[in-house]
């Protein structure tokens, strides 16, 4: 069971939130998740069930310092699960949507910082 603090985000099958395991508040440890919560039903219409079941393979297979952690998957009549490391710093897809090119702030990134994400893809690869 998880205590959840609040919404991170959204995407298209669902949303992510900030929580913790209800076990871990009692024991008085302090233990952010990002708990990733994916709609079956849209996964199912789009015809995309088989791309979560690859994420959630790839992420347990990995453990590099430039890929979150996949601490448990579970899944209920409804939705599936991923309950992951936290990286409140947002996710690269993120930073660069709403930093891109249309968008004049994009420059403030600058050169070395557009390298420094390249080079964290191609190393998490």
């Amino acid at each position: 069971d998880f205590e959840i603090d609040g919404k991170l985000g959204e995407g298209g099958f669902g949303a992510v939130y900030l929580g913790e395991l209800k076990s871990n508040i009692q024991q008085g440890k302090i233990e952010k998740y990002a708990i990733k919560k994916v709609s079956k039903e849209l996964l199912i219409k789009k015809k995309v069930y088989s791309n979560a079941l690859d994420e959630k393979n790839i992420l347990a297979m990995y453990d590099c310092k430039f890929i979150v952690a996949l601490i448990m998957a579970f899944q209920d009549p409804w939705f599936i699960y991923f309950v992951m490391e936290c990286a409140m710093g947002g996710d690269t897809y993120s930073l660069i949507k709403k930093n891109s090119p249309k968008v004049p702030e994009f420059k403030s990134l600058g050169e070395k910082a557009v390298r420094f994400i390249a080079g964290c893809v191609i190393l998490g690869l």
